[in-house]
């Protein structure tokens, strides 16, 4: 079974987690997969639960909240987007959207949806993206399995929308575990993958911890996938392959031996044993 760790705040852990690894532009950019994102990484396309690229399906109302109203031509442009990522075709889909370092100011034709918001409007979606994340991870983790990863030890969540108030109010406790997939769920919820939800259904640390780091870095091309993979490894620690990596025990630790050199039980495996994978992963 995996020992969660619980957090000294949550929402104010996995807020300082987010933000640190979006960082914010007041205009929409191109990521380093191609999705169009705006604010605090707060992507304007998604896969969705069945892996399908798509125009959020609440970006309207998001973008209601802080009084921007997309015209046709601008859901137009994110809809070929997301064509084209359906399609594999990242580079006409980075094509349609400045990089995150355009300089709007001095080029403000690179603004190509010719709006800006200011920290407080990144704000107001930063709160409704983290929110969905964490409904996400509720329906993919379903009502049990999240009151244990969230260290509830209350009246059970019963629904996403119980979830998601728990959250608005600070009443989750959380555990670093929950911040890692909340993480992983922001924008993203096929990232919680039958996998992963297996990993923590059946209490592998070692196996949930692979599936995050290995197995959820998207294209298989390293040029494509660098700026994905980085914030993958970072979540992939702040889950940990360990319960306490101050205090690994022997079985622990030949549980995880046991994990790396055992033949793979996913489809695409890179090599003989898990371990073979994660080297041909990190050789490219």
């Amino acid at each position: 079974m995996i020992a969660y760790r619980a957090t000294p705040d949550f929402n104010v852990d996995l807020r300082d987690v987010l933000s640190r690894a979006e960082g914010f532009k007041n205009f929409v950019y191109h990521d380093s997969s191609g999705v169009p994102t705006l604010g605090y990484g707060v992507a304007l396309i998604l896969q969705n639960a069945a892996g399908q690229w798509v125009v959020r399906s609440n970006l309207d109302p998001l973008l209601a909240s802080i009084e921007i109203v997309l015209s046709s031509t601008q859901r137009e442009a994110l809809e070929d987007a997301a064509q084209f990522l359906q399609n594999g075709n990242t580079a006409a889909a980075k094509a349609l959207f400045p990089p995150p370092d355009a300089d709007i100011v001095a080029n403000p034709d690179l603004n190509t949806m010719g709006f800006t918001i200011t920290e407080p409007e990144g704000n107001v979606l930063f709160t409704a993206a983290t929110k969905e994340a964490i409904g996400n991870l509720w329906t993919a983790l379903g009502g049990s399995l999240f009151d244990t990863v969230a260290l509830n030890t209350g009246t059970p969540y019963a629904n996403r929308a119980a979830a998601e108030a728990a959250f608005e109010t600070g009443a989750i406790a959380g555990s670093a575990e929950l911040i890692a997939l909340a993480s992983l769920a922001y924008n993203s919820p096929a990232t919680i993958g039958p996998d992963l939800q297996a990993a923590l259904t059946n209490g592998q640390r070692e196996r949930a911890w692979f599936e995050i780091r290995y197995r959820t870095n998207g294209s298989s091309d390293p040029n494509e996938r660098n700026g994905t993979a980085k914030r993958r490894f970072d979540e992939a620690h702040l889950f940990s392959l360990y319960d306490d990596v101050n205090n690994v025990g022997a079985v622990e630790a030949q549980r995880v031996i046991d994990f790396l050199f055992a033949a793979p039980t996913y489809a695409n495996a890179k090599g003989p044993t898990n371990v073979a994978h994660m080297l041909a992963y990190s050789l490219g």
